[in-house]
Parts: C-alpha cells; structure tokens; sequence
C-alpha cells in the first residue's frame, strides 16, 4: 500500500519548513513592532541572565540605523515566500536558498555569540528567532546535499553578506540620541534674554513655546531650585538609557553646581501611561510602582528624595517593587508611606507628568530639555559637557576654578588639568605632571618622595597630576622591550585606577596610596577585589563596559610615545624634565628652583 502525495516526504518536509519559517517571521515582526514602538518586551523581565531590554538596546540591536530584527523579518519574509516555489531543479532557485541557509546560519551564530560573551544577557524571544534559523538552513544544507555538492558562490555571497554586517556593527555604532533645536525655555524666574527675576510668582519653566508648563516647586529636582539654569528630564525608573543618562547627569552638577534637573517621572506602563500601547504593559510592571513611590517620597519627604533617586537609578538593573517600598519604608517610615499610598494628591501628581510627556509628541524616554535644545535618548557625559557649554556657555571658572591646560615637551602635548588623575587640587599654585606605571618599583620610590614634597610646600602649593603609563605591550605599544614588564596586569591595574577616577574622585588617592605603598607591586586579582569594595561591583562593571576607560589610557599611552618612551617615573615641571629617581633633597631642590616654590613655615 502506497502512501498518500498528502504525506509523502517531500510534502512532509515543506510543511515543516514553512512552520518554522513563519514561527521565525513572527518573532522577528514582534521584535521589530518593539524596536519601533521603543515599548518593553512581554514576558522577558529584566534579570542577571534574562534580560531582554539589556540585549535589544544593546548598540548591537541595530546595523547603522536599522534595528537588525528588521532584516531578520526581510531574510524569513523572503525564505517563506519563496518556499512555495522550490519544485524542481532550477539551480538559480537552490542557488538562493543556499545563499540564504549560510547567511542566516551564519548571523545566528554572531549575535548568539555576542549573547554569550559580550553582553551576557540572553533574549529569549532573540533565541527562538536564531534557534528557527539554524533548523531552516540545515534542512536546506541537508535537501540539497543530498543531490549535489555545495555551491561555493553561494557561500561565498553569505560570506561578504556576514562581513558587512559584522565590520558595519564593531566599527560604527549608532547615535542613541537626536538633538533638536526647540523653542527656548522660558523662564519666569531668570529670564534668558533680560536676565531679569520675577519676584512675585513661583517659578515656572514653559517647554516647547508654552505647550507644556511646569511649576518648578511642583516637581521632584536635583540641585538648588533657585539655579541660574534648569534642565528637564522626563525619565523612567526602569529604562535602561535613563540610567545611562542618569550617570552623565549625575558628572554634570558635580562640574557645574549652577545646574538644577527638575525630573519628570513618566512610567513605562500601560497600566498607568495612556500614552504607551496597551501592548507594553509586560517587563516594565513595576515602572508604576517605582514612579508613584518617588512623587510619595517628593511630597512627604523631600529632603530624602534624592537619595531615593540615587538608590533607584544607580545598579545595572532596576529595583522590583516589592524591594523598593521597603527602601521607602525605612527611607520615611511606615505612617507616611501608607498614607501616601491612599493619598489621591500622588495619582494626580503622576498624572500631571505624563500629560505634559504626551505634550512632547515624543515616544523617546529619556528627553532632556535646556535652552533651545531637546536631546531624545542617552548620551556621553563628554557630548552633554559640549552641548551646555554651547547653550549656556557654562565655564570651569563659574566654580572659581579656571579651566587649565599644561603644556608639555615643547607643546606636543596638552593636558587638560580637570581631565587627568590628581593628587591635591586644582586650585594648587603649581601643578607637576608625573608619568609612571604601577609596576615599576622607582615610581614607588618616587611616590613617597612626591607625597613628601606636598606635605612641605603645602597642597594649595602643589598638586601632581599622574598619567598612568602601563610598561607592558598588550597595551604599550610604545615599551621598549628591554623596559617591558613581564606581568600584564600593568595594562589592567591602569584601567582599574581610571575606572576608581571615573567613578569616585575622592577615593582615588586612597587607591593610588594603596597600590604605591608597598614593597611589591599588587597582583591583578588583589587589586579587583580592592575596587570592588572601594567602589562597588557594579560600578566597577559599568567601567568595564565603558569605552572611556580605554580611551583615557590609549591617551596617556600616546603622550608617552610623543616624549619618546624611556624610562619612567618621568616627572615634568616648567620646562624640565626628569627622567628615572631621585634622592628627596635633590627632588625639593629642583623644585624650588624651577617652580619658585618655598617651603611651609615649621
């Protein structure tokens, strides 16, 4: 007894192909309906391996501007389609296919790579998609190897297809923001253009020509209120780029105290944002709950709300509701956080902040607004610096502290003073520049004599810039081989101090005495463990992941092959520069004769 044609193999296994290809298609329409829409991603919650938000605002979600689930919808779009048209022979059709198997074959294996070992989140619904892909083109690979050998051309197309995506995605990384140029703020407190207070009214901000209006006693702020300058921010508590935003902020009032933030709480929650699609109450539940505890701390303890911001904005992910009214609880106590809970004055409060964010006409969380400028999305610290200097033509010097350059080896080199590690202060009368490495035991030696020189002339006399100069190749490439050390964790205990530096400037020192005051030099692991209780193991995550760090080093590298490499310690002052140790006689004779300096009074 024959078989019916309805279940013969050939049929069987085309409609296995085409479900599967439209499971694939489906999940990749769904994850480009997210990108879209910027909406959370159902049933994916964020957490220390599933985290779907981490993978898809990734910078390696996209290609240039193109969310890749775009081109996932494209390449199934194409396969199922063409799957009903595969009958026979026709080697321009198998050609296709082939092409088709080794490039989807190919791009599930990268981005489930980068899962793995770059962001160390997994998507789920991402997994699905490459998983589906890799079945496709192995049931390709398999039916066609089954008559005839593989097509080289074909797999040499998937070849350069993967090239372009791969190089595309490591070498150019998409803007994660769009400035524009808006009405300017007006300000009834300090008009920008008469600079003139208004006494008799409370502060109000009008954003995009008066659309939206905002009494800044009103509002959660950071910063004093009565501030020449006042930047808005609609954010949310559990969107990963306000985070990001967050730490840029955060570096912005600690150069510029002038600047206030008045932040606008806009959860991403359909249950309680009419302006999101009913669709994206799914990962972000608790956004509500996180936006309403920070208007109930705003109103009944104001004082303490920036230390609840900080709380809720600082880690990797943010915090679960259950966790965060505990934090309140104890923050302002039990009474005012169940009397919060029942007061209508809150809902109104939230409500009042996501009309004025349906104003913006605006999806994009966050969305900063100062002077004539919107910026949609994260950006640098470095970026943001830019843009306020530009718009409110803010200056180091509005803190008393004149922006500093010093000038090294007939002008080759700048460094900016506020940018480079420091022992002292800014304000010092003189500043030396010291080029060393953690490993090299003469810069022990000369750390000791340097923190003598500052205890005898005085830290308002003299203050020491250091550039960390790694003296080993994986980093160095500059390290003449017989300078080189063997132990690479020169290169990393270099990051580590910029990585403290960046994150907390105060306890810099404490880590630079750490690792110069001790016979040897500290080992990698050591000096981890170190950082990770000086400044959290968060933090010192987020500083492995950022690209400044490297950049800060490369810099310091740079400088050390424009001076001709050498030996280090290096010190320069004036125009002189000291090559290798000295006694500590010699080094305050040198110093008094070059800078002028004179000794404290015993």
């Amino acid at each position: 007894m024959t078989s019916s044609p309805l279940f013969s193999p050939q049929k069987r296994f085309s409609v296995v192909f085409r479900l599967i290809c439209f499971l694939a298609l489906a999940l990749s329409l769904y994850l480009s309906w997210v990108s879209w829409n910027k909406s959370p991603i159902a049933g994916c919650s964020g957490g220390e391996v599933v985290d779907c938000s981490h993978v898809l605002n990734s910078r390696w979600a996209s290609w240039g501007f193109v969310p890749v689930s775009f081109m996932a919808t494209f390449l199934y779009g194409t396969l199922l389609g063409a799957s009903f048209f595969w009958r026979g022979e026709k080697a321009i059709l198998w050609f296709f296919f082939e092409a088709m198997a080794f490039t989807i074959l190919g791009t599930a294996l990268w981005f489930t790579s980068l899962q793995v070992f770059i962001l160390q989140s997994f998507c789920f619904y991402c997994l699905g998609t490459h998983l589906c892909g890799i079945l496709l083109a192995s049931m390709i690979i398999w039916q066609k190897h089954r008559s005839s050998t593989f097509s080289f051309p074909a797999m040499g197309l998937a070849f350069l297809f993967l090239l372009s995506l791969v190089g595309g995605q490591v070498l150019w990384t998409p803007p994660r923001s769009v400035e524009e140029k808006v009405p300017e703020i007006i300000d009834s407190k300090h008009q920008a253009k008469e600079g003139k207070p208004s006494e008799n009214r409370p502060r109000e901000l009008l954003l995009l020509g008066g659309e939206i209006r905002l009494l800044v006693e009103e509002y959660p702020s950071l910063g004093d209120k009565e501030a020449p300058h006042v930047m808005v921010e609609f954010f949310d508590y559990t969107c990963p780029h306000c985070r990001v935003m967050h730490r840029s902020l955060k570096e912005v009032q600690e150069k510029y105290p002038q600047v206030a933030i008045l932040l606008v709480p806009v959860p991403l929650s359909a249950g309680c944002n009419k302006y999101l699609p009913l669709g994206s109450f799914g990962q972000n539940y608790d956004a509500c709950i996180l936006a309403r505890l920070a208007w109930i701390v705003w109103v009944y303890a104001p004082d303490d709300f920036a230390k609840f911001h900080q709380w809720a904005m600082e880690g990797k992910k943010f915090p679960e509701g259950d966790l965060a009214q505990e934090y309140v609880r104890e923050l302002i106590g039990e009474d005012k956080l169940r009397e919060g809970k029942k007061n209508w004055e809150i809902d109104d409060k939230m409500t009042q902040g996501i009309e004025a964010f349906g104003k913006t006409k605006v999806s994009t969380i966050p969305q900063l607004f100062f002077g004539k400028k919107r910026i949609n999305g994260e950006v640098s610290t470095d970026y943001l610096f830019e843009q306020l200097e530009e718009e409110w033509k803010l200056e180091l010097a509005s803190l008393g502290v004149e922006p500093r350059e010093i000038s090294l080896f007939k002008g080759k080199i700048k460094v900016q003073a506020h940018e480079q590690l420091l022992l002292g202060s800014l304000e010092a009368e003189h500043l030396l520049v010291e080029f060393f490495d953690y490993s090299c035991p003469h810069c022990r030696s000369m750390h000791g004599r340097l923190k003598s020189a500052q205890v005898r002339y005085g830290k308002k006399a003299l203050g020491i810039l250091l550039v960390p100069i790694p003296l080993h190749s994986a980093c160095n490439k500059y390290v003449q081989a017989h300078l080189a050390v063997q132990d690479y964790a020169a290169c990393k205990i270099s990051q580590l101090a910029w990585s403290v530096w960046n994150e907390k400037k105060e306890l810099f020192p404490e880590f630079h005495s750490w690792l110069m005051e001790t016979e040897k030099t500290r080992g990698e692991k050591e000096a981890t463990e170190y950082v990770k209780k000086l400044i959290g193991e968060e933090a010192l995550e987020r500083q492995r992941k950022d690209w400044k760090v490297n950049e800060q080093m490369m810099r310091s590298v740079n400088w050390y092959g424009e001076v001709g490499g050498g030996d280090l310690p290096q010190i320069f002052l004036g125009k002189t520069r000291i090559l290798g140790d000295m006694g500590e006689t010699v080094l305050f004779q040198r110093l008094e004769k070059e800078l002028g300096i004179i000794p404290l009074p015993d």
